[in-house]
């Protein structure tokens, strides 16, 4: 054990699981659209949508992506429930491949000594040539699979050193069962079933492990991959956290039959269909798990989904919205008055994600501990995509809502009111979405070496705090609904703000002090910004009026 490089073995699962993540996204990227419409035609029968979830997931080498996919189509109404499960069974199958690529070549061939130039290769085409999406995305696909290798032989390398019989010997000593155990931490841990795999595999090859006992790290695996899922789907909607309980529910039988017939399992492969290699034989038993349990459960894939389906009632789906019901249809003039306030939580989020692209202080909470801080620093997303994802989520709740409402009940004003919150709510989206298009714009200025360029993002980002504090006191609430001349001085402000910034840049440009692509660069900044305050202050203005008319 003393011979045993600890680092070394680290490093070869942490680069091992980089390369599958390398591959992962280079493979969903290069072919996204053919394989989601490849799946979304095989839905006609389970059996080709069980084929159609191994095939696409052993191709993705990514059963997340893949189950992705299958959301979306359930939510957009194109694929049943029935059907998800069915390509979600697919999915666990079709993880199995990469188990055999890495016991058929990773331990039969030592691909290594080809793995680094082809990594060297790429990696200097990568950095060198400049290159279009499709080049990019091919290019670290051949890098993943490179350092896929490199990682194993790493790992290999690491534990070749211990040949200490009394070491081994304590590990043959355990129950077997034990190692179900060690699975499935493993496997929550690192979230990859594959990297666990690789591991088991690698700790076989070496002999530090019986073959019992791997087989117990691989059914602790095969339930150590629902946590990712489970977690994800907690917060979501009514169909995600079917297709995840489904999902969870399909790895404990694996986990249970597997536990329960392990050793006539194991004869079975080791002797009756007389698999002599230890690494195959591991590989062929952890798809003979998943393969078996398909074959158990696929009688019963309808009534499956149907208990799915009761499991989670339609009416219980997760919603951005607060005050709101999208099931009610029938008008109360109470339904114009919430949906108002759901406008104005639209816009608030809008102003904080506009705040975060800008990079200022939150508007609304800025005396917060260092450990909210911290979490914000390490957890929040960079890009604003996420944000804006959610925003479009709440701005469509609020549009089924009133487009659903029955209108034959309502008066002429009512009416108009209605009109008006559409208006509102495309007006607040629009300044999101100016926003978002200069994101950006914004890092390149933050993070200019040119002196005037950080001296105008500062400047910048004071009177974007003073505009959004001034708005913030604007928003109807029952309290206050603020002045009417703060609202006309900030549009003026906006307008001659804007006629400013554009002189001052066009200044700065014929003095030399920015380029002719950083003015093109502010222009298009002020230009973004000027639009955004343009339409939340015509948001504002809606929902003033409407909140006084009341």
């Amino acid at each position: 054990m003393a011979d045993m490089n600890w680092w070394q073995l680290f490093a070869g699962v942490a680069v091992f699981i980089f390369a599958m993540s390398l591959l992962e996204d280079s493979l969903k990227n290069l072919a996204g659209r053919p394989f989601k419409k490849f799946l979304q035609r095989q839905t006609s029968h389970k059996l080709r949508a069980i084929v159609a979830g191994t095939f696409v997931t052993a191709v993705l080498q990514s059963s997340s992506v893949v189950l992705l996919m299958v959301l979306s189509f359930v939510g957009a109404g194109v694929m049943s429930m029935r059907n998800a499960m069915a390509v979600s069974f697919g999915a666990n199958l079709g993880t199995t491949v990469s188990s055999w690529v890495v016991a058929l070549l990773g331990f039969k061939i030592e691909l290594d000594a080809i793995a680094y130039p082809i990594l060297v290769v790429f990696l200097l085409i990568k950095i060198l040539l400049p290159s279009n999406n499709n080049m990019k995305y091919l290019t670290h696909f051949i890098m993943g699979f490179s350092l896929l290798f490199i990682g194993l032989e790493w790992m290999k390398t690491s534990v070749s050193g211990i040949v200490d019989a009394s070491f081994i010997t304590r590990f043959a000593d355990l129950s077997p069962y034990l190692f179900i155990i060690a699975g499935l931490l493993i496997t929550a841990v690192i979230q990859s079933s594959s990297a666990t795999m690789a591991i088991t595999l690698t700790a076989l090859h070496g002999s530090i492990i019986p073959f019992e006992s791997a087989a117990c790290v691989v059914i602790g695996s095969e339930l150590g991959t629902t946590l990712k899922i489970l977690i994800g789907a907690w917060s979501g909607d009514t169909d995600k956290k079917r297709v995840a309980v489904g999902n969870v529910i399909f790895n404990i039988v694996i986990t249970i039959l597997s536990t329960i017939f392990l050793f006539p399992l194991i004869h079975l492969i080791r002797n009756v269909m007389s698999m002599a290699d230890p690494l195959i034989a591991l590989v062929a038993f952890q798809s003979f798990i998943n393969c078996g349990t398909i074959i158990i459960f696929y009688p019963f894939i309808e009534h499956f989904g149907t208990y799915l389906e009761n499991l989670f009632k339609t009416g219980e789906k997760v919603s951005s919205i607060k005050y709101i019901n999208l099931e009610e249809k029938q008008f109360t003039k109470e339904m114009l008055g919430l949906t108002e306030k759901e406008t104005v939580r639209l816009l608030q989020h809008t102003i904080r994600l506009n705040s975060k692209i800008l990079g200022l202080d939150d508007v609304e909470h800025q005396d917060e501990s260092w450990l909210v801080n911290i979490k914000k620093f390490a957890f929040e997303p960079i890009s604003a995509d996420k944000g804006y994802i959610t925003l479009k989520q709440l701005h469509g709740d609020i549009l089924k809502f009133l487009v659903g409402i029955d209108k034959e009940e309502m008066k002429p004003e009512e009416i108009e009111q209605l009109g008006k919150l559409i208006t509102t709510t495309r007006s607040i989206m629009r300044a999101a979405k100016n926003m978002k298009d200069i994101e950006h714009n914004i890092k390149e200025v933050a993070a200019s070496a040119n002196d005037t360029f950080n001296e105008l993002l500062i400047q910048l980002r004071e009177q974007e705090t003073m505009f959004y504090k001034a708005l913030q006191k604007l928003l109807p609430n029952d309290a206050k609904t603020g002045s009417t001349i703060d609202l006309e001085q900030l549009q003026l402000q906006n307008k001659t703000g804007q006629e400013l910034s554009v002189s001052d840049t066009l200044v700065l440009l014929n003095k030399g002090l920015i380029t002719d692509v950083d003015s093109s660069t502010l222009l298009n900044v002020y230009r973004e910004i000027y639009s955004a305050h343009k339409a939340l202050l015509t948001a504002v203005a809606n929902l003033r009026e409407m909140h006084t008319a009341e």
